[in-house]
């Protein structure tokens, strides 16, 4: 079967193109068949905007008038051979004389960088990859960009599907394709294309990674950026997204990749934006220590400074809205409320928040969906308080607690919390002395005279767990004898 031809006019056009040879992969290059062509015939005519992007790449050098040859100066030049001999079958014809420069953004001739950091990746990875493995590898990309990016591939040939969802490179070209990719890289020299551990997860905005990250900051963007911050320290915004993906910059009400609280500070360095967690705000230090434990558990993606070192800023005064920190105001104000005394509730809640009780049972159920608080009893009916606390399984639960409190204390989220507390009823105040959760700081509340009111020294939590099942077997038999009486 004839090779592919195509011969071009001075003005533009393409006067004759024979049917192109099938081969086994065709997206392997941006323009595959001027490459065949010019691989088995020593060259082959073309007009000048065919073959612009092939010159432009390094493939290929210009021949005379609107001829284009395969550059047999290229540093890369026996590992393409080896590729474009496994695609014809047979040897190719002899290359031109040509340059040593090539696009080190595109050297496979793509008119976008994608398809060549994504066939690196799998070229990189010891086995074939599946999509999520390769979704982490490619953290400066987003999801639907790797996604459609990955279908076209398939659909071109420049990589297979197999049964178990994994994609690895065509049988044909497997090895020598593979070589190519990784010597591209290494005279690339760019740390970019250097190979990427494995590490943690990707982001997912609100949706929580299956790496189990627990979302703190509201997003799983939000906080993936915070602890990167905390473990790398001051850096370009490029070298941050690099890191943990994301492409928006500026906070909004859709998307806030830093939180709203202004815990962190951009500003303009000597090569662009440059960010870094805000020394001035009045919790930095058990912020950073959060983060920091955070990163033990969840590490972040490895480092890719392009930028270098920004340095730092000028010192400044930090103004912010901290009942953004978590999110949204009432998801804040139920966290800070934990700094007062290490717990909370749904009743000591609500008027913190100033949101119906409905509201804040759904906050205080996310927060426990993520792993974040955890109640003292299950949710159900009667009048037992069900005390919320950080959760066991958050990774950084002390840090977390000094956080908070060290938060509660600049906004005065004691004074608030004593205040609500002392507005109970006499009943729940009562019932929390016998719980042992009345705070030693406030004044003992006053009980009834057929009130048994326990203090802290006689109740262990055996005797407090005796107390709640009494009292719940007596308003079950309560409402057992009413039922037989209005029957």
């Amino acid at each position: 079967m004839s090779i592919p031809i195509i011969v071009g006019s001075k003005d533009n056009k393409t006067t004759k193109r024979r049917k192109p040879r099938p081969v086994a992969a065709r997206g392997l290059f941006g323009q595959q068949e001027l490459l065949l062509c010019a691989a088995q015939a020593g060259g082959v005519q073309v007009t000048d905007r065919y073959r612009r992007p092939a010159v432009r790449a390094g493939l290929c050098v210009g021949v005379g008038s609107n001829r284009m040859a395969l550059n047999g100066d290229h540093p890369a030049f026996p590992e393409i051979k080896a590729v474009l001999q496994d695609l014809l079958g047979g040897p190719i014809a002899l290359p031109a004389t040509g340059t040593t420069e090539f696009n080190s953004d595109r050297p496979l001739g793509h008119p976008s960088f994608v398809p060549f950091r994504m066939l690196l990746a799998v070229a990189q990875a010891s086995e074939p990859i599946d999509g999520g493995n390769l979704y982490k590898r490619l953290p400066d990309l987003t999801y639907p960009t790797v996604r459609h990016a990955t279908a076209l591939l398939v659909k071109q040939g420049a990589l297979v599907q197999r049964d178990d969802g994994r994609y690895q490179f065509p049988d044909v070209v497997a090895g020598s394709f593979r070589r190519l990719l990784l010597r591209l890289a290494e005279i690339s020299n760019d740390p970019v294309f250097k190979a990427r551990r494995v590490i943690g997860g990707r982001t997912a905005a609100f949706q929580r990674d299956p790496d189990g990250l627990p979302m703190l900051f509201a997003t799983d963007l939000a906080t993936r950026n915070l602890i990167a911050l905390a473990h790398y320290g001051p850096m370009y915004l490029p070298d941050l997204r690099r890191i943990t993906g994301g492409t928006k910059v500026d906070e909004s009400d859709e998307m806030a990749p830093y939180t709203r609280a202004n815990v962190v500070r951009i500003w303009e360095a000597e090569r662009g934006p440059a960010i870094m967690l805000d020394p001035a705000f009045p919790a930095s230090r058990p912020l950073r220590q959060l983060l920091l434990r955070m990163a033990e558990a969840y590490p972040p993606a490895p480092e890719v400074r392009l930028g270098g070192d920004p340095g730092l800023p000028q010192p400044h005064k930090w103004v912010g809205d901290i009942y953004r920190l978590f999110g949204s105001p009432i998801r804040t104000r139920t966290l800070l409320t934990l700094g007062a005394y290490g717990w909370t509730f749904e009743r000591l809640c609500r008027p913190l928040t100033g949101l119906h009780r409905e509201n804040v049972k759904h906050v205080i159920r996310k927060l426990e969906e993520g792993e974040i608080l955890a109640g003292d009893r299950p949710r159900g009916p009667g009048f037992d308080v069900r005390a919320i606390r950080i959760s066991g399984a958050f990774p950084a639960k002390p840090e977390l607690e000094a956080f908070l409190a060290e938060a509660a204390r600049h906004v005065k989220m004691e004074k608030d919390v004593r205040k609500q507390m002392q507005l109970l009823l006499d009943k729940t105040k009562v019932h929390l002395l016998n719980r042992g959760l009345w705070p030693d700081d406030l004044p003992r509340p006053a009980a009834k005279s057929h009130t048994t009111i326990l203090t802290r020294k006689n109740l262990t939590p055996a005797a407090a767990i005796a107390i709640s099942e009494t009292i719940r077997s007596q308003k079950a038999a309560r409402k057992k004898y009413n039922r037989r009486k209005k029957a």
